[in-house]
């Protein structure tokens, strides 16, 4: 006789939203702030600014770099200088989910964790680190060495030239702090179909010109697209095809002034609001956008442009957002040459403002006169 078997299938998850952060902290003149050290019986200590990753919990951090090895170290030798790197949160009587890596950045940016020892293991309050007295302790290569956070000062001077160009010192810490897990759980079997977005069907229409009704040529390429998507996404393309117009009449459009690849990467964004290798042609894309009106892509190229400012680019980034009247831009391009004013004045691109663009040059000056940074 056949028995049936009533089956109940049940499944608990345990999830968390993690997120991340990385911090650069450049402390210049570092050999003076060492040389001071020297000169007093207590550790010499600076905070960087406070950080977050924009958790939930509302976490706040900062780096602090104790430099220990002052007077009272002196009988017992100059190798037992260190330096030691502390991340410490901001927050009271909260526990912490976290882990970190402290690292160094070498004169090429790159990340260097090697000659001295880093942490990388999960967040714990730290109580104040006791100061090394042990005259044995010269090694901080040695990977069992238990103060793998100390930076051995004298080791640290050897490779100025690599780890400390311009006197520099640059700390590093990627950090992720992880929400309060949720418990849940089911009582049955949920399904998934696989799903074609709504993208992806009009890419496979941009792509393979399927009912297609104009041809837009573009230096010596033609695009087959569709009016109805293209006067939905910009109004520019709206005023063509609904005006009396020749290209209305022809079905047919001649872009004379826009780069075929820029112009492709445009219908990209009109079919599926994406971009590839967007980093690499946003000053591009950014003037197009605003020639066709698409505020969504002049803003996403803003994103992009902010975050690949550096001293050697921020001037002709903010001289970009000048020409094509980005205000936001501007400020933020403004606000970075100010911070770093001392290493961008002596680029050829800061010299040569004062003469192209003199009216910024005067206003940058002013603004690093008022925050103290001439």
């Amino acid at each position: 006789m056949d028995e049936s078997v009533d089956f109940k299938m049940e499944r608990g998850y345990s999830h968390s939203k993690q997120y991340s952060i990385i911090y650069e902290w450049e402390i210049d003149k570092i050999s003076t702030f060492i040389e001071m050290s020297h000169c007093s019986y207590k550790p010499f200590i600076l905070k960087s600014s406070k950080f977050s990753t924009g958790s939930s919990i509302g976490d706040s951090w900062y780096l602090q770099l104790t430099i220990e090895g002052g007077a009272e170290f002196m009988p017992l030798g100059a190798h037992l200088a260190v330096l030691a790197v502390k991340l410490i949160s901001d927050i009271e009587n909260k526990e912490i989910k976290a882990k970190y890596l402290i690292y160094m950045l070498n004169n090429k940016k790159e990340k260097f964790t090697t000659k001295f020892g880093t942490l990388n293991h999960p967040y714990s309050k730290p109580a104040y680190g006791q100061m090394i007295t042990d005259p044995d302790y010269s090694d901080p290569d040695d990977k069992t060495d238990p103060f793998s956070n100390y930076i051995n000062i004298e080791q640290l001077f050897k490779y100025k030239d690599t780890l400390l160009p311009n006197d520099t010192l640059t700390l590093c810490v990627d950090l992720t702090v992880y929400d309060d897990r949720e418990v849940s759980s089911i009582a049955a079997i949920s399904l998934k179909t696989p799903q074609h977005h709504l993208a992806d069907y009009l890419k496979d229409l941009l792509d393979t010109g399927t009912k297609s009704d104009v041809v837009i040529t573009v230096g010596d390429k033609k695009f087959q697209a569709h009016k109805l998507i293209l006067g939905t996404r910009s109004p520019v393309f709206d005023a063509i095809f609904s005006h009396d117009m020749k290209e209305k009449k022809e079905n047919e459009i001649e872009i004379p002034d826009v780069d075929p690849e820029i112009f492709k990467k445009l219908l990209e964004f009109i079919y599926t609001d994406k971009v590839s290798d967007l980093d690499d042609n946003a000053e591009e894309l950014l003037e197009v956008a605003d020639k066709y009106q698409l505020q969504l892509l002049k803003d996403m190229c803003t994103v992009s442009l902010s975050q690949t400012i550096d001293v050697e680019n921020a001037i002709p980034i903010m001289l970009f957002a000048d020409r094509n009247n980005v205000q936001q831009l501007i400020e933020y391009a403004e606000k970075f040459i100010i911070i770093n004013f001392q290493k961008i004045k002596k680029t050829k691109e800061y010299e040569a403002l004062e003469t192209s663009h003199p009216s910024l040059f005067l206003a940058i000056l002013k603004k690093c006169a008022a925050e103290n940074k001439i």
